[in-house]
Protein backbone atom coordinates (compact mmCIF):
# COMPACT_ATOMS: atom_id res chain seq x y z
CA UNK A 1 0.00 0.00 0.00
CA UNK A 2 1.01 3.81 -0.57
CA UNK A 3 -0.08 6.32 1.73
CA UNK A 4 0.32 10.01 2.79
CA UNK A 5 -0.82 12.31 6.48
CA UNK A 6 0.00 15.46 6.25
CA UNK A 7 -0.59 18.07 9.15
CA UNK A 8 0.21 21.54 10.24
CA UNK A 9 0.57 22.10 13.99
CA UNK A 10 1.02 25.80 15.99
CA UNK A 11 3.16 26.58 18.63
CA UNK A 12 1.69 29.16 20.82
CA UNK A 13 3.12 31.27 23.78
CA UNK A 14 2.37 34.44 26.16
CA UNK A 15 4.68 36.73 27.35
CA UNK A 16 4.16 39.33 29.95
CA UNK A 17 5.90 41.33 32.42
CA UNK A 18 7.81 44.67 33.09
CA UNK A 19 11.02 46.26 33.28
CA UNK A 20 11.98 50.15 34.74
CA UNK A 21 10.12 51.69 31.51
CA UNK A 22 7.65 49.90 29.70
CA UNK A 23 4.95 47.08 30.70
CA UNK A 24 4.38 44.33 28.01
CA UNK A 25 1.74 41.55 27.25
CA UNK A 26 2.61 39.63 24.00
CA UNK A 27 1.54 37.04 22.53
CA UNK A 28 3.33 34.41 19.75
CA UNK A 29 2.76 32.00 17.52
CA UNK A 30 4.61 30.02 14.95
CA UNK A 31 3.61 27.01 12.53
CA UNK A 32 5.30 23.22 11.93
CA UNK A 33 4.37 20.96 8.87
CA UNK A 34 4.91 17.79 8.56
CA UNK A 35 4.46 15.10 5.20
CA UNK A 36 4.64 11.43 6.20
CA UNK A 37 4.79 9.40 2.57
CA UNK A 38 5.05 5.32 3.28
CA UNK A 39 5.01 2.59 1.20
CA UNK A 40 4.26 -0.75 2.78
CA UNK A 41 4.90 -4.50 1.99
CA UNK A 42 3.98 -7.31 3.66
CA UNK A 43 1.82 -10.61 4.15
CA UNK A 44 -1.46 -10.83 5.35
CA UNK A 45 -2.94 -13.73 7.07
CA UNK A 46 -6.76 -14.56 7.59
CA UNK A 47 -6.88 -14.60 11.75
CA UNK A 48 -10.34 -15.61 12.00
CA UNK A 49 -14.37 -15.69 9.76
CA UNK A 50 -17.44 -15.71 11.39
CA UNK A 51 -19.64 -16.96 9.09
CA UNK A 52 -19.89 -15.49 5.18
CA UNK A 53 -19.49 -11.82 6.19
CA UNK A 54 -16.87 -10.80 8.52
CA UNK A 55 -12.95 -11.47 8.57
CA UNK A 56 -10.33 -10.28 10.62
CA UNK A 57 -6.79 -10.59 9.21
CA UNK A 58 -3.20 -9.40 10.44
CA UNK A 59 -0.57 -7.97 8.77
CA UNK A 60 3.20 -7.63 9.10
CA UNK A 61 5.73 -6.62 6.76
CA UNK A 62 8.34 -3.08 6.42
CA UNK A 63 7.44 0.15 5.18
CA UNK A 64 9.54 2.86 3.95
CA UNK A 65 9.01 6.28 5.66
CA UNK A 66 9.66 9.55 4.48
CA UNK A 67 8.79 12.63 6.36
CA UNK A 68 9.44 16.22 5.55
CA UNK A 69 9.29 18.21 8.22
CA UNK A 70 9.14 22.19 7.89
CA UNK A 71 9.98 24.01 11.05
CA UNK A 72 11.98 26.89 12.46
CA UNK A 73 15.19 25.98 13.25
CA UNK A 74 16.06 29.28 15.22
CA UNK A 75 14.24 31.30 16.49
CA UNK A 76 14.27 34.70 18.82
CA UNK A 77 11.56 35.94 21.03
CA UNK A 78 12.12 39.01 22.98
CA UNK A 79 9.89 39.66 25.32
CA UNK A 80 6.65 37.76 23.33
CA UNK A 81 7.79 39.27 19.69
CA UNK A 82 9.40 36.75 17.63
CA UNK A 83 12.23 38.87 16.37
CA UNK A 84 14.56 36.17 14.42
CA UNK A 85 13.29 32.75 12.87
CA UNK A 86 14.74 30.93 10.18
CA UNK A 87 12.66 28.28 8.34
CA UNK A 88 13.64 25.11 6.94
CA UNK A 89 12.71 21.84 5.62
CA UNK A 90 14.38 18.48 6.33
CA UNK A 91 13.40 15.30 4.76
CA UNK A 92 14.35 12.08 6.50
CA UNK A 93 13.72 8.53 5.48
CA UNK A 94 13.43 5.63 7.64
CA UNK A 95 12.51 1.93 7.07
CA UNK A 96 10.11 0.77 9.63
CA UNK A 97 8.23 -2.61 11.08
CA UNK A 98 4.53 -2.93 9.92
CA UNK A 99 2.06 -4.49 12.10
CA UNK A 100 -1.70 -4.30 10.88
CA UNK A 101 -5.20 -6.22 11.69
CA UNK A 102 -7.68 -5.82 9.00
CA UNK A 103 -11.67 -6.09 9.77
CA UNK A 104 -14.22 -6.68 6.67
CA UNK A 105 -17.54 -6.60 6.73
CA UNK A 106 -19.26 -8.11 3.97
CA UNK A 107 -23.05 -6.21 3.41
CA UNK A 108 -23.55 -8.30 0.61
CA UNK A 109 -22.75 -10.81 -2.13
CA UNK A 110 -21.09 -6.69 -4.07
CA UNK A 111 -20.63 -4.07 -1.25
CA UNK A 112 -17.96 -4.35 2.33
CA UNK A 113 -16.51 -2.54 4.80
CA UNK A 114 -12.62 -2.64 6.03
CA UNK A 115 -11.57 -0.95 8.83
CA UNK A 116 -7.74 -1.40 9.01
CA UNK A 117 -5.52 -0.11 12.06
CA UNK A 118 -1.83 0.02 10.96
CA UNK A 119 1.43 0.57 13.17
CA UNK A 120 4.61 1.55 12.16
CA UNK A 121 7.73 1.66 14.50
CA UNK A 122 11.58 1.96 14.03
CA UNK A 123 12.13 1.02 17.68
CA UNK A 124 13.92 4.00 18.64
CA UNK A 125 13.93 7.64 17.10
CA UNK A 126 15.98 7.89 14.07
CA UNK A 127 16.96 11.21 11.97
CA UNK A 128 16.45 13.42 15.15
CA UNK A 129 15.50 17.31 13.88
CA UNK A 130 16.97 20.10 16.89
CA UNK A 131 15.05 23.42 17.24
CA UNK A 132 16.09 26.43 19.10
CA UNK A 133 13.53 28.35 21.12
CA UNK A 134 15.57 31.35 22.53
CA UNK A 135 14.37 33.94 24.74
CA UNK A 136 15.43 36.92 26.62
CA UNK A 137 15.94 35.14 29.92
CA UNK A 138 16.63 31.42 28.63
CA UNK A 139 16.49 28.93 25.81
CA UNK A 140 14.32 26.16 24.88
CA UNK A 141 15.41 23.19 22.93
CA UNK A 142 13.27 20.58 21.02
CA UNK A 143 13.62 17.51 18.87
CA UNK A 144 11.61 16.02 16.73
CA UNK A 145 12.11 12.50 15.33
CA UNK A 146 10.36 9.05 13.82
CA UNK A 147 9.61 6.63 16.54
CA UNK A 148 6.09 5.24 16.26
CA UNK A 149 3.31 5.91 13.61
CA UNK A 150 -0.92 4.70 13.64
CA UNK A 151 -2.95 5.20 10.99
CA UNK A 152 -6.91 4.16 10.89
CA UNK A 153 -8.28 3.92 7.71
CA UNK A 154 -12.23 3.00 6.87
CA UNK A 155 -13.20 2.00 3.21
CA UNK A 156 -16.13 1.32 1.59
CA UNK A 157 -15.61 -1.52 -1.13
CA UNK A 158 -17.26 -2.50 -4.22
CA UNK A 159 -16.53 -6.56 -4.92
CA UNK A 160 -16.29 -7.44 -8.95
Amino acid sequence: SLGKNAGIYTSTGRSTGSSRTELWDNSWEYQISEKFNYADIGLRYQLFKIGERYKMKGTIGSSFAQSVFEFPEYIFINKGVIEEMNIVTRKAEVAMLLLGIENSVSINDRFGINLNINYRTTFNKKHELVRDVNFHNGTSTVKTGILHVVNVALQLGYFF
